[in-house]
C-alpha cells in the first residue's frame, strides 16, 4: 500500500500506448514519487483500470489525469483536471470542467481534485491540435506560469512538448526556484 510522502517527480503513462511489464517495472522502481495515468485520445475506462491495476502492485502514488469523463475510475490518490492555458478555445480552459460538474457534482470528492495548468509547446502533438492551441513565445509561457501560480493558484503547471517530455512544476514546492530561473 502506498505511503503518503512529498512529491518531487512523476512519470505520465498513456493507457492507450503499449508498455511492457519490464518497462513499467523500471519506471515504477526508478525512485519516482508517482505515476500519472492520462492521454489525449483512446483513453477508456478499460485501459485506465488495466494500467492502474498494473501500477498499483508497486508502492507508488497513482493519479488519474482526466481527459475523458467516461474513463474516470475509482481508487486513484488524486484526480488531475487539466486546463489548457494556451488554447484558443475556452472549452479546454473551463467548459469541459463545467459540464463535468453539472453532470457529476453529487459524486465529486473535491478533496481528491487537483487542477493543473498546461501550456502545450508542440504544434505536431495531438493535444495541441485537439485543444486548438497557439504556439506561445517564451514570454507567453512565463506569463501562463505566473497566471497558473498567482491568478488561478493551481498546484501544477506543465510545459508540455507532448510525446517527448514535459516539465511539471509543483508550484507551491518550487515557487522560489521558479522565480530564480526567470
Amino acid at each position: 500500500m502506498y505511503k503518503k510522502r512529498s512529491c518531487h517527480h512523476m512519470f505520465k503513462l498513456d493507457p492507450n500506448k503499449d508498455l511492457s511489464e519490464d518497462a513499467l517495472r523500471k519506471v515504477c522502481t526508478s525512485g519516482t514519487d508517482g505515476i500519472i495515468i492520462g492521454g489525449t485520445d483512446g483513453v477508456t475506462f478499460e485501459n485506465v483500470t488495466d494500467l492502474q491495476d498494473r501500477v498499483q502492485q508497486y508502492d507508488i502514488a497513482v493519479y488519474l489525469e482526466v481527459s475523458d469523463i467516461e474513463a474516470i475510475a475509482p481508487g486513484f490518490q488524486k484526480y488531475l483536471i487539466p486546463m489548457v492555458l494556451n488554447s484558443q478555445d475556452k472549452k479546454w480552459m473551463i467548459d469541459v470542467q463545467h459540464q463535468a460538474i453539472v453532470e457529476y457534482a453529487d459524486a465529486i470528492a473535491w478533496e481528491d481534485m487537483m487542477p493543473e495548468g498546461y501550456c502545450v509547446l508542440n504544434p505536431e502533438a495531438k493535444v495541441f491540435q485537439r485543444t486548438n492551441c497557439t504556439m506561445p513565445q517564451d514570454r507567453d509561457v512565463l506569463a501562463y506560469a505566473e497566471m497558473a501560480e498567482h491568478m488561478f493558484r493551481l498546484p501544477f503547471f506543465i510545459w508540455s512538448t507532448a510525446g517527448c517530455t514535459a516539465i511539471l512544476i509543483w508550484l507551491d514546492k518550487y515557487q522560489n526556484d521558479w522565480k530564480r530561473r526567470r
